[in-house]
């Protein structure tokens, strides 16, 4: 028994071995690009035979494998979602420098390696080993100076060797040394020297056999060799089977590092590209040798791309730039790697409105409840029950109309109001109600049964119920009608999809359900408006009648959020909100703009991409715009086109069901919400108001650039708008004081610092609503809690106390407060440089007063040298900050961002503030410097201050200007010092390639490799904020020039979005973050400032100045105090829908969560019939009835 087990143990043990090799193998085929595609593929579960297109495409540009690749994977018109570029590493010039195996080692451990929970420790210790074992194969650095010396050295080393081989005739493996006692000394070679020797032979047999033209490698004649390698001529293989190379090569010790001390490795030109001749003998082109990598740059490009497509399943096609410089890898994703990864991710999706909350778009009362719910149609018994059941006897047996066009169906509603509808009586009117409305209930009926709605809640009598005018029951018939036959025709043609085995229209069909609701509900409200126009109502805007409760709320309707889970069912495919993705209207659950963030996820779990950006082994990251999003260009004639003609993608036709789905599309799209369909491509929505400059479509950019940037605009355009109001009234106050003289001024200047502190509370406290009803109508919500650690983390592995996760990453928050501590001391020194700098920008001005210089340059260029020293100071800091930031380490991208910010916002602040506190307030203590000087008459800070604060305002407008410039010269000089000199190898993808190429030569939209720009743009803001808030008491009309400031940022911050800067990666975001805190503590300033202008600046209190400053401070933190208070952050809308979304969410998502959870993760079912146990299997799915039934039979058996 014990032998027998000591063989069990032995061939576990020998069964484990062998899958470890063949693990390492298949990681070695990808590295050294010799990996089975066809194996690779049908492993993803992608490859599947492909008929006569498998011999058509057998030797020409794509094998099979590839081509069915290609072929599923581009029939979206999705060009690609995000793009990686690297140097080529073989273009001429390019830096060439030795790695040694240290250094490959620690390139894999920092770059190529994150640790996530989706790859295991094992895995990782694979793909290291392979890469290394790969980095072993690359071409050696050869030193050209000592090139000749080597060379010598060599051939008198070989020398030696053969003499040594001559006079020893022992084992090739050993070689004997005789010491001073003459005794043998056995020295083994190591196994890098064995691998070096087995490929020394291997090649020179190659070579040999390729001379001889003969197939395969013959050493039954070469005994060294065969000995060297540790085979005896008696084990070969009767079928001369070639020896491995890769096996060989596995046989190397990596974890013996000391063997590798001399070695030195190629950094680029290892000869995976040459650039050769064309056959024309004019153009040259880029060729690939199809070998494997003898450069650590293509290795480490190979390592990438192998880990993106085995781990990541992610879609990779690589290709040269124009000019050569530079290669580019494309990555795209597909929808089942989308799925499951956001599943795994527990990404926050939209539910479909139609499945989630269908009848909250039907009209409602004044007190929220449905008019098909009132009394006047659920109790006709009364004093003229009669009369009514006579002319509903009557309705009932006239035709029923039946329509087949959405164009029939409108025009009779039409004609039935104004011939019809309007003439009858309130009895008649009942009836007609009534009796409409029972039919409508039967195609509800449908309706629920579809969708899985449950009405109990519906069952009770109104109480307080009330009647609403004839008029609105008139219009309300009209609602009911169109509804009828809308219904009517969408089950008839939902009912011949199914037919035809077209399930795009049951997928679709609560989208579909919602559209029709809408349109019934708008078309009756056009159709009595067109009845009922007058002036009143158009300038008024009464143009609705009926209302359902998102009209009575006030907001457009939203459907709630919740984690994202996949349903093998109907329900599954209907319940997520889809989204027209191309111009052929496909729908997807995933937007262009979530798929690129859930693939960037994926890239950023296998590649810490902000190391591989830093250390410049790539020079590009970034998004690929997508052209008909963004232009409304439509892809199948710009991009596709060329594909679909090589049979690549095969063209949809439009016919039956699909077309009546596109054609419903076509009737019903002008009903739905505006980012349901794309109407308009981003260009041409964000094209200017000039009614409302400061307007925002902020739907239409969250769904392009994500949550992040749509906020940036979203407080951008609140801000703009709120200084309009202030400017007005700024404009005035300007007038007032440039007119008034001495007393006049006080009350002005009184009057109008209190209202920059009410409107600065104001702002803050609605801007807090604004922002809150923004994450709920986006899902946001629980943003922070769900992010992702930064690939740049590091941290020891611990257990976490609050969900038990044994592999936690940790880093001792006392370590960070040191580095912040060190870098706030170096933040203060410089700072005190600041300050010194200014005073001696004072000494100077006062200089030049004193020797009587002309009024204009002692006035202006004292302010000029003030700018250009913060400038230099914040391009200073800017780097500073980087350093210790990324020093703290810290967990999240977000905690990173907000150290970011605080430690910039400070140190801008002070930079930029500082000359205006000394003048403001401390003057007096530097009386020499005179510092209020504005001629030899005259002193008056406040005046000092108000000229400071106009040429600052004033200035701001030429920096617009050079925003939108700059990266357009940039881009224009790009483009023609970008001589391209060659012509593209005609290929299918010649149309896409140079606009991917096109999108690196734009400005990236970056602070650093983690954080977007949109820091230094909210940095611009909130700067402005605070001298408009401390210092704008000084100069009211900088409020209005504010204004016109940020109409022109909006338009300009457009222009750099859509065309002159890459695109940014999509983020999500429930709040500006810690600028909100930045804006209540100048809040705080301002008051503080406000209150010391008043006294002590302006002149206005020349007695008692203590004791008003003190009560003025009392009163404006008061004002502060009460705005806060009596204004919740959180608007009442805004909860009522949050509670409503929960509500959705409990009663019918959970249901189906659930249901899934049981699917998964319960395997079987034990239950107790009549008091005996069943362990009953389950495949997946539990039967209701069953469980209904085994719950009968137990009840009946407990009693």
């Amino acid at each position: 028994m014990k032998e027998e087990s000591s063989k069990n143990k032995r061939a576990k043990q020998n069964a484990l071995q062998i899958h470890k090799e063949e693990s390492i193998r298949e990681i070695l085929g990808f590295l050294i690009n010799q990996v089975d595609l066809k194996s690779f593929m049908k492993k993803k579960k992608i490859f599947e035979k492909v008929g006569d297109l498998v011999d058509k495409h057998q030797n020409e540009f794509l094998n099979p494998a590839e081509f069915q690749e290609i072929q599923c994977i581009y029939e979206d018109f999705n060009i690609g979602d995000l793009a990686i570029v690297f140097p080529n590493p073989d273009y001429e010039g390019y830096t060439q420098k030795a790695v040694t195996f240290n250094e490959a080692a620690t390139i894999f451990d920092e770059i190529l390696t994150v640790m996530t929970e989706e790859v295991t420790k094992n895995q990782l210790k694979k793909e290291r080993d392979s890469f290394l074992l790969t980095f072993l194969t690359l071409d050696d650095l050869i030193d050209q100076q000592n090139e000749g010396q080597n060379k010598k050295r060599k051939k008198l080393k070989d020398q030696n060797k053969k003499r040594r081989s001559n006079q020893n005739q022992n084992n090739s493996n050993q070689v004997l040394i005789k010491s001073k006692d003459e005794k043998p000394i056995k020295i083994e070679r190591n196994s890098y020297e064995k691998y070096l020797d087995f490929m020394r032979i291997y090649h020179k047999q190659i070579e040999e056999e390729l001379m001889n033209k003969n197939e395969g490698l013959d050493l039954k004649n070469e005994k060294g060799f065969l000995d060297e390698i540790g085979i005896q001529q008696g084990q070969q293989n009767s079928s001369q089977k070639l020896i491995d190379p890769i096996k060989e090569l596995m046989k190397v010790d990596i974890n013996d590092d000391k063997q590798f001390k001399k070695l030195k490795k190629k950094w680029s030109q290892g000869g995976y590209l040459v650039k050769k001749m064309c056959e024309d003998g004019v153009d040259y082109d880029w060729i690939s040798n199809n070998g494997s990598p003898k450069d650590m740059m293509t290795l480490i490009r190979f390592t990438i791309l192998e880990k993106l497509t085995r781990n990541g399943y992610l879609h990779c096609r690589q290709f040269v730039s124009g000019t050569g410089e530079h290669i580019y890898i494309v990555i795209k994703s597909t929808k089942e790697v989308i799925q499951r990864q956001a599943q795994n991710m527990k990404v926050t999706k939209q539910i479909e409105m139609g499945f989630a909350d269908l009848f909250s778009l039907e009209p409602v009362d004044a007190n929220f409840r449905p008019l098909r719910l009132k009394n006047y149609i659920k109790q006709i018994v009364g004093q003229n029950y009669v009369d009514l059941k006579e002319a509903m006897d009557q309705i009932k047996q006239s035709d029923k109309l039946q329509f087949t066009t959405f164009k029939e169906i409108d025009e009779y509603c039409e004609k039935n109001y104004r011939q019809e509808i309007k003439q009858l009586n309130d009895i008649e009117l009942r009836a007609f109600v009534i009796n409409k409305a029972e039919e409508v209930e039967e195609y509800f009926k449908t309706v629920t049964k579809q969708l899985n709605i449950d009405q109990q809640h519906e069952k009770v009598e109104l109480n307080s119920d009330y009647s609403i005018t004839e008029e609105e029951w008139q219009v309300y018939y009209i609602y009911l009608d169109l509804l009828s036959h809308l219904l009517y025709l969408l089950q008839l043609k939902y009912q011949e999809a199914l037919q035809e085995g077209h399930f795009q229209f049951r997928d679709n069909l609560p989208f579909l359900y919602r559209l029709v609701f809408g349109k019934a509900l708008r078309k009756a409200n056009e159709i009595w408006y067109s009845n009922h126009k007058n002036c009143w109502s158009d300038l008024l805007d009464q143009k609705k009648i009926l209302r359902n409760i998102w009209d009575m709320l006030g907001m457009e309707p939203a459907a709630p959020y919740t984690q994202y889970f996949q349903l093998q069912n109907d329900f599954g495919k209907q319940m997520w909100r889809k989204y027209e993705i191309n111009e052929l209207k496909d729908r997807s659950e995933f937007n262009n703009m979530e798929k690129i963030k859930i693939t960037h996820a994926i890239i950023l779990k296998q590649v810490n991409m902000s190391k591989l950006l830093q250390s410049l082994i790539a020079v590009g990251y970034f998004p690929i715009h997508d052209t008909y999003a963004l232009f409304g260009e439509e892809k199948k004639d710009k991009f596709m086109k060329k594909l679909i003609e090589q049979e690549f993608i095969m063209e949809k036709t439009f016919d039956g069901s699909r077309k009546c789905l596109l054609d419903f599309y076509k009737n019903l799209q002008s009903y739905a919400e505006s980012t349901d369909f794309d109407f308009q491509s981003v260009k041409q929505d964000l094209r200017i108001n000039f009614k409302c400059p400061w307007y925002i479509p902020v739907q239409h950019l969250r769904d392009y650039f994500g949550e992040k940037i749509a906020l940036y605009f979203a407080f951008l355009g609140f801000y703009t708008q709120s200084l309009w109001y202030i400017g007005l009234f700024g404009i005035i106050c300007q007038a007032l004081l440039s007119e008034s003289t001495g007393y006049y001024k006080k009350p002005i200047v009184i009057l109008f610092s209190l209202t920059i502190v009410i409107w600065s509370s104001f702002f803050i406290v609605y801007w807090r609503r604004k922002q809150f009803l923004f994450s709920v109508q986006f899902g946001q919500l629980n943003f922070e809690t769900g992010e992702a650690l930064r690939p740049a983390f590091q941290g020891d592995f611990l257990r976490s106390i609050t969900d038990d996760d044994l592999n936690e990453q940790f880093y001792p928050p006392i370590k960070r407060r040191i580095t912040q501590l060190f870098g706030l001391g170096v933040s203060f020194l410089i700072i005190a440089c600041v300050i010194g700098c200014v005073l001696g920008i004072f000494f100077f001005k006062n200089y030049m007063i004193e020797t009587g210089a002309d009024a204009f340059f002692s006035q202006q260029l004292p302010g000029l040298l003030n700018s250009i020293l913060i400038a230099i100071f914040n391009f200073i800091y800017q780097n500073l900050v980087m350093i210790f930031n990324s020093l703290e380490n810290h967990k999240i991208l977000s905690s990173y961002e907000n150290s970011l910010v605080a430690k910039v916002f400070i140190f801008r602040f002070v930079n930029t503030f500082n000359s205006f506190f000394i003048i403001s307030f401390l003057s007096n203590y530097f009386i020499s410097l005179e510092l209020c000087k504005v001629n030899d008459q005259t002193y008056d800070c406040f005046q000092i201050l108000s000229l400071q604060l106009s040429t600052i305002f004033i200035s701001n407008f030429s920096g617009l200007i050079t925003a939108v410039l700059v990266p357009y010269i940039q881009e224009k000089l790009m483009k023609k010092m970008k001589a391209i000199d060659e012509i593209p190898v005609p290929h299918t993808f010649n149309d896409i390639d140079p606009f991917i190429e096109s999108q690196f030569d734009l400005q990236p939209y970056q602070t650093n490799e983690e954080v977007d720009g949109s820091v230094k743009d909210y940095m611009e803001l909130i700067i402005q904020f605070s001298f408009l808030v401390v210092f704008g008491l000084s100069y009211p009309a900088c409020f209005i020039l504010g204004f016109a400031q940020n109409v022109g940022k909006i338009q300009v911050d457009k222009i750099n979005f859509v065309s002159l800067s890459r695109r940014p990666f999509p983020q999500g975001a429930a709040s500006i973050g810690n600028w909100l805190i930045i804006l209540d503590i100048i809040t705080f300033f301002g008051i503080l400032s406000n209150a010391g202008l008043i006294v002590y600046t302006s002149n206005s209190i020349e007695e008692n100045q203590i004791e008003y400053f003190a009560f003025i401070l009392i009163i404006f933190f008061a004002l502060n105090f009460i705005i806060k208070i009596l204004i919740s952050p959180e608007s009442e809308s805004a909860n009522l829908l949050l509670q409503r979304h929960q509500y959705i969410i409990d009663k019918k998502i959970k249901g189906f969560s659930s249901s899934q959870k049981t699917n998964v993760d319960r395997s079987k079912l034990n239950v107790q019939i009549n008091r005996v146990g069943y362990h009953l299997c389950n495949s997946g799915v539990i039967n209701n009835e069953f469980l209904k039934t085994i719950k009968g039979e137990k009840q009946n058996a407990d009693a």
